[in-house]
C-alpha cells in the first residue's frame, strides 16, 4: 500500500516504497493510521520501526495515528520465572518506545496483557505478551 507522506522527498527514516502492515483510510482515500506488527523479536531491534512511525505521524497532514503492536512469547523453568520475564519485557517496551518518540513530541498511549504463566509440563511454564503503543500530535 502507497500513502501521501506530503511534498518532498520521503525522508531517510520513512520507507521509501511507502508500505506498512496496517494502514487505515478515510472515506477521502487518505491515510489516517499505519501499524506496524512485531512478533517474537528482541524488542530494541524495534527502533527503527518507531523512528518510521513517528516520522509518519509528525510528517503527514491531518492528525494521523501511529501504532505498534508486539507480541511475545516466553518460557521459563517456573511460573515465577516466567512472570518476571513478561514484567520486564512490559518495562523495556515502555522505556524504548518513549525513549525512541519523545524526540518528535508525540502523545503516546500503552496497552498491554500479559497472561498467566501455565504449566506447560513438568519443567516448563509458558506465557505470552501482548502490548501497543500508540502515538499522534497533540495538536
Amino acid at each position: 500500500m502507497n500513502f501521501p507522506i506530503g511534498r518532498g522527498a520521503p525522508g531517510h527514516l520513512l520507507r521509501r516504497n511507502g508500505k506498512a502492515d496496517i494502514a487505515l483510510w478515510n472515506s477521502r482515500e487518505h491515510v489516517v493510521a499505519i501499524v506496524e506488527v512485531k512478533n517474537n523479536v528482541y524488542h530494541s531491534s524495534c527502533e527503527e520501526d518507531l523512528h518510521r512511525l513517528a516520522n509518519f505521524s509528525c510528517r503527514v497532514a491531518g492528525n494521523p495515528i501511529s501504532s505498534f503492536a508486539y507480541f511475545q512469547s516466553a518460557r521459563g523453568s517456573s511460573e515465577e520465572a516466567c512472570s518476571n520475564f513478561l514484567e520486564q519485557a512490559i518495562l523495556n517496551l515502555r522505556e524504548m518506545t518513549e525513549r525512541t518518540v519523545h524526540q518528535y513530541q508525540l502523545l503516546t498511549e500503552h496497552h498491554h496483557f500479559a497472561s498467566k504463566p501455565e504449566q506447560y509440563d513438568d519443567d516448563l511454564f509458558y506465557g505470552f505478551l501482548a502490548h501497543a503503543s500508540t502515538f499522534w500530535r497533540g495538536d
